[in-house]
């Protein structure tokens, strides 16, 4: 890197991390920690299990004592972080990608061709001028060097984890499950492999025999790594369940989350450094998280879940951030498989502050059309999955994404308000009047306490894509506390019955 380009790096990243939005810790960041070797004490902010641990904070542990050749997005497949509680699953599995370069991965560029149409020679596909914009994008997902592999499966059961998939074995503390296997490379064939053998066969296995009640197929976004994600996921599962249980409803959900290589610089103990990479990785991780939903996603969304889901359980999809970019990929792209889809779509999607323009759920009316063919459209076609997006105006998580009115903000709520989406769109204005910064606890007492408050979610039309501004989010990452959940709750049991 030249040394004027390092200068316009360190410069950018500087300013990001001066600007109050992005550099100030939110709820998300005070409950399960951001990224980096060493985890937070635990925060004042009371979790469930903080109650299960009689309300004792957790030490600070530092993670950089790891293996070597262990870093924040292989931790689990190292056993780094087992022994804390809060960074584990009930029940369920974390499937994680890493980004592997060619002489790595022993597999070839575009090696999607075997498992995905393009747009243009899709079957009934979109108009020619939409194939080509779709296209595009599509292409820039596979490009990169650097190839997005599925180096290990973790299998969760009674918070205990064990390798079901685990191409670290040989240097990890991590047991392996009884059905578990050891593949000899790390490719992207061994991963694909791992996933329609072992992992669909273990699922299949534990639907039939367990208690469950949903599947939840979930991701977390930019600069979330393995902990961070597994905390969030647990966090968000347990406030959902504690509202379900508060409805008299049960709750008893297999995750399947996904983790990912959703930042650089995420290990940095430099305030600088950390920063520049953040700022830095924005474009490159926003395509690593359309490429791994459009591939990886759509795979275990569309093929593996139902596949295994014999017993026909209602299926949740949750994305957060990027990670609603992956999961809504994941969801909006089945019609891609060349082996085509199995059964239904899930029965409800629910994607918290999206990081993707408004315009993904466009079409070509004037106003509602933007530059990458508008891939989300296909919410049409499928009409028995209810489709639920938040945003917020007090979300200014990367105010320099001028390129795209990103949904989950401000610019988006502005676009998607537009008479062009009048059709595309159901919109529910819920922005609370409370300054953000007082963290608005009336509104949130009134979304947790209050069920009438939330009455409008009984009724959301089929066949629009459910808009709401949802004032009880204050910040980008508040989605972890007790509204959030009477939130996903009141959804899950209008939308996702068992």
């Amino acid at each position: 890197m030249s040394r004027s380009r390092r200068f316009t790096f360190a410069l950018i990243a500087s300013l990001l991390a001066s600007t109050p939005g992005l550099a100030s810790h939110d709820e998300g960041d005070a409950i399960c920690g951001s990224n980096g070797p060493v985890v937070p004490r635990a925060s004042h902010i009371p979790t469930m299990v903080d109650v299960e641990n009689s309300g004792k904070p957790f030490e600070t542990k530092a993670l950089n004592a790891a293996p070597e050749g262990a870093h924040i997005f292989n931790w689990l497949a190292h056993g780094v972080f087992q022994d804390r509680p809060r960074d584990q699953l009930e029940e369920g599995y974390v499937i994680s990608l890493e980004k592997l370069y060619a002489g790595d991965r022993l597999s070839g560029p575009q090696h999607q061709r075997d498992i995905l149409y393009r747009y243009g020679d899709m079957p009934d596909g979109p108009p020619e001028d939409v194939s080509a914009q779709r296209d595009f994008w599509l292409t820039g997902m596979f490009s990169d060097p650097k190839l997005q592999v599925v180096t290990h499966i973790t299998r969760y059961e009674n918070r205990r984890a064990c390798g079901l998939m685990n191409a670290y074995q040989a240097a990890s503390a991590m047991p392996t499950c009884d059905t578990g296997i050891v593949p000899d490379t790390r490719s992207f064939k061994s991963g694909v492999d791992a996933l329609f053998e072992v992992f669909l066969r273990d699922l299949a296995a534990r639907l039939k025999q367990g208690n469950f009640t949903h599947i939840v197929f979930a991701s977390m976004g930019w600069n979330n790594d393995q902990r961070v994600s597994i905390c969030r996921y647990r966090q968000i599962m347990q406030m959902t369940g504690h509202a379900m249980t508060g409805r008299g409803e049960a709750f008893r959900p297999l995750v399947i989350g996904m983790t990912w290589s959703s930042s650089w610089n995420a290990a940095s103990t430099s305030k600088l450094g950390h920063a520049a990479g953040h700022i830095g990785s924005v474009l490159n991780k926003a395509t690593d998280s359309d490429e791994a939903g459009v591939l990886h996603g759509n795979l275990i969304l569309n093929r593996i879940i139902p596949a295994a889901n014999t017993g026909a359980l209602p299926v949740v999809v949750l994305g957060h951030s990027m990670g609603a970019r992956f999961a809504g990929r994941a969801l909006f792209s089945r019609d891609l498989l060349k082996q085509g889809a199995v059964g239904p779509a899930a029965d409800l999607a629910v994607f918290l502050q999206p990081a993707h323009s408004a315009y993904r759920y466009g079409g070509d009316t004037f106003g509602a059309r933007g530059n990458e063919g508008h891939p989300y459209d296909s919410y049409k076609d499928l009409p028995d999955a209810q489709v639920v997006v938040t945003t917020s105006l007090c979300d200014f998580a990367n105010p320099f994404a001028l390129w795209s009115p990103y949904l989950g903000g401000r610019r988006g709520w502005k676009v998607a308000s537009r008479a062009a989406f009048d059709e595309i769109f159901y919109r529910l204005d819920w922005r609370g009047s409370e300054p953000c910064k007082t963290g608005r606890p009336a509104l949130k007492h009134s979304i947790r306490n209050d069920p009438a408050s939330m009455a409008p979610l009984d009724t959301l039309p089929r066949g629009k894509v459910t808009l709401v501004n949802a004032g009880f989010v204050t910040s980008h990452s508040d989605i972890l506390d007790p509204a959030m959940g009477a939130f996903l709750a009141r959804l899950i049991s209008r939308y996702a019955a068992q």
